[in-house]
C-alpha cells in the first residue's frame, strides 16, 4: 500500500518501523512486532513508577520518578491512539492522493510535499541527536555522579532515566543491561510522539497548500472567459475535498493534543514544586557559623535568609490575545521582550487564520451564488 502513496512516505515509513502502520493487513508476525514494542514501554513505565518504593519519603525522588512515569504515560497513550485511529490516518493518506488526481494540484502539492518532508527529516535528525546526547551524557558522567551527593536523586548513576530492576543495575552486567533497555524505551517513547505529531502536521501543511490554489483559482475566475458557472462548481467540490480531508485527521489529533496538554501541565507543576526547594536556602544559609564571621558577612547572610522567605514560582503571564493588540502593529517596540515575541508569534498564526477563513467566507458567498443562479 506504501508503494502506492507518492506522498507522505518518510512520515509512513517511521510509523511502520514503530510498529503504528502497516502497508499491508497486519498478520500474526506484524501484531507479534507491535505488542513487543509495547510490552517494552509498558515494563519502562512500570520500572519507573516501582521505583517509587525506594525514595524513602524524599520529595524529590518522588517527584522525579513521577514526572517521568508521567512521560511515558503520554508515549503509551499516543501509541493506542494512532492503533485505533490507524485506519482514519491511511484514509487521510488515501485522500490526499485523491484530491491531487482529482483536481490536478501537483503544482501546489509536489512544493509542499518537498518542504513539509524537508521539515520532517530536519526536526527527525534533531530529535534522534537529542536523544543520543541525552542517553549518552550519564553513561560518560558516570563517575563524576558518583562523587556528588545523589542520596535524594531517583536516577541512578549511569542512567538515563529513573527505574527499578530485579538485579543490581549499579554492577556490570546488570548495568549494561539496564542501560540500553532504558535507551531502547527511551528512543520507543519519543519517536511514538515525534512521528505521529509530524504525520498530523504534514497533512495539515498539505491542506493550506490545496487552500492556496483554492484561493488562487477563485480570484483568477473573474478574469477568465470560460463557462464561470463550471469553474465555480469545480471550485465548491474541490472546498469539499479538503474538508473532508481535514476532518480525517481532526479527530485523532484533537485527542492526541487534549492529554498531552493536560500531561504536560501535570509535569509543569511537578517542577513548580521542586522549585518551592528554594526556602530549603533559608535553612542552610543559616547553618552557617555566621556567629563567628564579621558584621558585614552576617548582613549578608541576613539578607539571603530575608529573600529566601518567599519562594520562587513558575508564572506563565502573557498579553491578552485579541484583534486590537495584534493590530497595533506600530506600537510593538521589541519583539526579544517576552511579549514581543508572543505578539509577534500569535499575528502571523493570525495571519494565517484570517487568510483561511477569508476563503471559507468567499467560498460562502460563492455557494449563495450558485445556488441562486441554478434556482434561476
Amino acid at each position: 500500500m506504501m508503494s502506492e502513496f507518492k506522498f507522505l512516505k518518510f512520515q509512513m515509513w517511521w510509523l511502520e518501523l514503530l510498529g503504528l502502520w502497516s502497508s499491508e493487513p497486519r498478520n500474526f508476525t506484524k501484531w507479534l512486532y507491535t505488542s513487543a514494542l509495547i510490552f517494552l514501554q509498558v515494563i519502562h513505565m512500570i520500572s519507573c513508577f516501582t521505583n517509587l518504593t525506594k525514595c524513602n519519603g524524599k520529595l524529590n525522588c518522588y517527584l522525579e520518578n513521577a514526572t517521568y512515569s508521567t512521560v511515558y504515560l503520554a508515549a503509551l497513550y499516543s501509541v493506542f491512539i494512532c492503533l485505533a485511529r490507524e485506519n482514519q490516518y491511511k484514509a487521510a493518506a488515501a485522500k490526499l492522493h485523491e484530491v491531487v488526481d482529482q483536481f490536478d494540484t501537483y503544482a501546489y502539492t509536489n512544493p509542499a510535499e518537498k518542504l513539509s518532508r524537508k521539515y520532517a527529516i530536519g526536526y527527525t535528525v534533531y530529535i534522534l541527536a537529542g536523544i543520543v546526547q541525552y542517553e549518552t551524557c550519564p553513561f560518560f558522567d558516570y563517575n563524576g555522579c558518583l562523587q556528588r551527593d545523589n542520596t535524594d536523586s531517583a536516577l541512578t548513576c549511569g542512567l538515563p532515566t529513573p527505574g527499578s530492576f530485579p538485579f543490581d543495575s549499579r554492577k556490570s552486567p546488570g548495568y549494561e543491561a539496564a542501560l540500553v533497555f532504558q535507551s531502547v524505551c527511551c528512543l520507543l517513547s519519543t519517536m511514538v510522539m515525534v512521528q505521529q505529531i509530524l504525520f498530523c502536521l504534514s497533512i495539515t501543511y498539505h491542506v493550506i497548500a490545496q487552500l492556496k490554489m483554492l484561493k488562487d483559482n477563485l480570484q483568477q475566475i473573474c478574469n477568465t472567459k470560460a463557462e464561470k458557472r463550471n469553474l465555480l462548481r469545480d471550485s465548491v467540490k474541490h472546498h469539499v475535498a479538503i474538508i473532508e480531508l481535514c476532518d480525517q485527521v481532526t479527530t485523532p489529533l484533537n485527542e492526541f493534543m487534549l492529554v498531552h496538554t493536560l500531561l504536560m501541565a501535570v509535569i509543569l507543576t511537578m517542577f513548580g514544586f521542586q522549585i518551592m526547594r528554594s526556602l530549603e536556602v533559608a535553612e542552610s544559609a543559616y547553618n552557617i557559623p555566621w556567629y563567628d564571621e564579621s558584621l558585614e558577612f552576617q548582613r549578608m547572610i541576613q539578607l539571603i535568609i530575608i529573600r529566601s522567605q518567599k519562594p520562587l514560582v513558575l508564572r506563565a503571564t502573557v498579553s491578552e490575545l485579541s484583534f486590537a493588540n495584534f493590530a497595533k502593529k506600530g506600537e510593538r517596540k521589541n519583539v526579544n521582550d517576552s511579549k514581543g515575541a508572543v505578539n509577534y508569534y500569535m499575528e502571523n498564526i493570525w495571519s494565517l487564520y484570517i487568510t483561511v477563513d477569508s476563503t471559507k467566507l468567499l467560498l460562502a458567498r460563492i455557494h449563495v451564488c450558485i445556488l441562486t443562479t441554478l434556482g434561476h
